[in-house]
């Protein structure tokens, strides 16, 4: 084998060698990437979806806040329904109101005790609800003790609700007429279905609830409960999150005997 002869195959022996090292670290990188890109990827998801279920608590704190501050801004508030919508002046229409007060709940309501009136919804062939709001609690329970004189009368007068509440109401009320007809005593105390069986009494002291959170039977040693229950399940990589289900759960109580 001639000098020359030898040195190229030296040198297609070195270059078989380099191909192979070249070979094998693109092999090794092929292996690298995927991981390293699921591992961003992982690593940027976790983040996100921290950072979504933060936003999600804070959302739902400002809800709350939100339905507390709603719930006391009609604290005081009554709805009077049938007074007579004759679109006349605001101070005409506060006369009318303490008259009526006056001559038919037979109390004595000052101007200074009524901080606005309003009329609720559009003018239209039915007088609109009136919603008067009192400078004071007092006044407004003054009021609805004695609520029951205009029984006979076109003219009835219940709280004001915020609206979530008020839809809360709507759908306890079928469930409410189901109770009654079963022959239970029933009744809707803010946003819950208070039920007791037939000849039995529920007790006074029961207080109402503090925050319209959703819809909760109440009942105490011989009342149904029915609860509704909200879920949450979080999983922070991306197949279980895509996998997440936040049932909701409604268990009926059975009532002791």
């Amino acid at each position: 084998m001639s000098n020359i002869e030898k040195l190229l195959l030296d040198m297609k022996r070195d270059m078989d060698s380099k191909f192979s090292m070249i070979e094998n670290s693109l092999m090794k990188m092929e292996d690298k990437i995927p991981k390293n890109i699921n591992t961003n990827m992982n690593e940027k998801f976790e983040k996100l979806a921290s950072d979504m279920n933060l936003l999600k608590i804070q959302t739902e704190n400002q809800e709350k806040r939100l339905d507390e501050i709603e719930k006391r801004s009609v604290q005081r508030n009554l709805v009077f329904f049938g007074i007579s919508d004759e679109n006349e002046p605001y101070l005409t229409l506060q006369g009318r109101v303490l008259k009526l007060i006056k001559e038919s709940l037979k109390l004595n309501i000052g101007e200074t005790e009524i901080e606005c009136i309003r009329r609720i919804g559009k003018l239209g062939n039915k007088p609109r609800p009136l919603a008067v709001t009192f400078t004071t609690l007092g006044a407004k329970i003054r009021i609805l003790k004695n609520k029951k004189m205009l029984d006979g009368t076109n003219i009835y007068i219940k709280p004001e609700f915020p609206q979530k509440i008020l839809k809360v109401r709507e759908d306890l009320k079928n469930q409410q007429k189901q109770e009654l007809e079963k022959g239970n005593k029933a009744f809707i105390r803010y946003d819950k279905l208070i039920i007791t069986e037939k000849n039995n009494k529920i007790s006074n002291k029961r207080a109402p609830s503090s925050s319209p959170q959703g819809t909760q039977y109440e009942s105490s040693e011989k009342e149904k409960r029915i609860i509704n229950k909200k879920r949450l399940k979080s999983n922070n990589t991306i197949t279980s999150y895509l996998q997440t289900e936040t049932p909701s759960d409604v268990t009926k109580l059975p009532i002791p005997s």
